[in-house]
């Protein structure tokens, strides 16, 4: 390899990627949700899950996620993390669902198990001394459990167990943090919104960038004061450093003002007020970077030396006659050259101008396209395109309104706002739509068709007139009256993408439509609705290409804050005939 200047600077140049990225952390989830139970089922493990897996994600996460898992599944998803866990910086377990105590031993309860006693535990269900076990076996840095898995014992009473959890002693090889939804030996609440009290709580601050001991005790407080003092989430670790999830940054909260968190020996928290492991830490991080970039500066000067030295000992093999004689020859060639394509570069100049400007052009409307303002509660549609008319297929229903045949495609959405989620295909639903992003579609639309807006706003507050006649979101019953009879679970596969039948979301007009003429009214995405529930809350409709069967039905009833947003949920519209 020839040292010149060129290679030696890509040479430094790979060679700061790779600096750079050694400081980039390695993150690995696994996220269990265990909901629906023959015995005891609950109400939220799912949902608690699903918005845990997209925090995590949100914090460069690798995640793994499985819902309602027997204990066969169970097992092959814990080998699937425990294989991705060498040279990991962190490692998270997250686990909502039931869990027992037995004998001093905690066990996680697989669904479609039928646990009915202390020996069946050994067999059918998962003990977490299993996991911290194997989790020590390889190399990984930190290790984080969170349980919200200590609701009511499924199984009878029996000697030697207990309600909840018991305190768990940390692997010695490994650091850990633990954290229990509620107090050992107590029981946790399952909830009676969308989530449990307890990954509410831990949904509102995971994502800081704080220590997770500082998250612990702020959720601590939330899920104490929520739950009437009826609750009390227990931690236990053997961390010898600060520990962030949220590697994005690294400041403190300032629920605890210049305080840093960590456990004493005996794994209780202490708060250190003079910041000292800050300082230390800042210390360290500017020696690795100055030791770094003198190693840096190193090479680089090697390099030039080595470079210089081989220039330098270049043989000159021609003679300068020679040299002339050549330059001579290279002149008359370029003069001779110059003369035979005068004519055909002044007419090629023409076509290559014309061109280039096509192309400019071409490239300044494809730039505009992408540049279309990403849909929240404050954006108008954009202005290039609010005038765009196109077509909406639909069905009229009862003579009385206009349905659409699909939920609103990616496509379609595009046409006004950038594609808010991970899919490119154009025939998909759009996904990742609040009920907010959901209805300003529904007045930029009305707009662009010369109709009247529906929706209007007041601060946070969104307003209806159902009577305008431009497009908007359906109300329940309507919804029901466009959904038709309800299916015929038997043939549920010719007619919805469910759990059971795909790995993930797909196109709409995959399946089958119902006898109104309209595709993906179960399953596929669950679709906003007008209908308030609580306040903030807005209904879903329909089910999902995640959802267990019995969610696709024509009365099943979910429900979600305006603001949420999921690859499983997308919209449909309707007007007024």
């Amino acid at each position: 390899m020839i040292f010149n200047r060129k290679n030696i600077f890509l040479i430094l140049i790979i060679f700061f990627i790779s600096a750079a990225s050694a400081f980039g952390e390695k993150k690995v989830a696994l996220v269990v949700g265990n909901q629906n139970y023959k015995n005891s089922p609950l109400n939220n493990p799912k949902a608690d899950a699903k918005a845990m897996v997209e925090k995590l994600k949100a914090m460069d996460f690798s995640i793994i996620e499985c819902y309602d898992v027997d204990r066969a599944t169970f097992l092959r998803q814990l080998r699937v993390f425990f294989n991705q866990l060498d040279k990991t910086d962190i490692a998270l377990f997250y686990y909502s669902g039931h869990g027992v105590e037995n004998k001093n031993t905690n066990y996680l309860i697989p669904v479609n198990e039928d646990i009915k006693s202390e020996d069946d535990l050994l067999v059918s269900a998962i003990s977490l001394d299993f996991i911290l076990d194997e989790t020590a076996e390889h190399d990984c840095s930190k290790f984080v459990v969170i349980l919200d898995a200590c609701r009511n014992n499924p199984i009878k009473k029996s000697r030697g167990s207990s309600k909840g959890l018991v305190p768990v002693t940390p692997n010695a090889t490994l650091e850990n943090f633990i954290m229990y939804a509620t107090a050992a030996g107590q029981t946790a609440d399952d909830g009676s919104s969308n989530h449990s009290p307890f990954t509410a709580a831990l949904l509102n601050h995971i994502d800081e960038d704080s220590t997770i001991q500082i998250i612990a005790q702020k959720v601590a407080k939330e899920v104490y004061a929520v739950t009437n003092q009826m609750q009390d989430p227990y931690t236990a670790g053997n961390l010898k450093s600060d520990l962030y999830l949220n590697s994005k940054g690294k400041k403190y909260d300032s629920y605890y003002s210049n305080a840093d968190i960590s456990f004493d020996d005996s794994g209780n928290l202490e708060i250190d007020t003079d910041g000292k492991n800050d300082k230390k830490n800042l210390l360290t991080g500017l020696f690795i970077v100055l030791i770094i970039l003198l190693i840096l500066v190193l090479i680089a000067f090697v390099f030039f030396i080595i470079s210089g030295k081989k220039s330098n000992g270049v043989k000159v093999e021609k003679s300068s006659s020679e040299n002339n004689e050549g330059a001579q020859e290279n002149t008359a060639a370029v003069e001779e050259s110059s003369a035979q394509n005068k004519d055909s570069a002044d007419e090629e100049k023409t076509e290559r101008t014309q061109k280039i400007s096509a192309l400019n052009k071409d490239s300044v409307e494809e730039k505009k396209s992408e540049e279309l303002p990403e849909n929240n509660f404050e954006t108008e549609a954009h202005e290039e395109n609010s005038e765009k008319i196109f077509e909406i297929p639909q069905v009229l229903i009862d003579d009385k309104f206009y349905i659409m045949k699909t939920p609103v495609t990616l496509e379609e959405y595009k046409e006004f706002f950038a594609n808010p989620s991970e899919y490119k295909n154009n025939n998909f639903p759009v996904t990742r739509v609040s009920f907010k992003d959901s209805v300003i579609f529904c007045n930029a639309l009305s707009r662009s068709h010369n109709l009247e807006e529906v929706y209007s706003f007041e601060g946070d507050h969104i307003f209806i007139d159902e009577k305008k006649n431009g497009w908007r979101l359906p109300f329940e019953d309507e919804w029901k009256k466009a959904y038709g009879k309800e299916l015929d679970f038997s043939v549920l596969d010719d007619y919805a993408l469910y759990s059971e039948n795909c790995d993930g979301l797909e196109k709409c007009e995959s399946k089958s439509p119902n006898e109104n003429g309209l595709y993906d009214m179960a399953g596929l995405v669950r679709e906003w609705c007008n209908d308030s529930c609580e306040g903030k809350w807005r209904l879903l409709k329909g089910g999902a290409w995640d959802s267990d069967k019995y969610m696709l039905s024509k009365d099943y009833k979910d429900r979600a804050i305006e603001n949420y947003k999921s690859d499983n949920v997308g919209f449909r519209m309707v007007r007024n005939k």
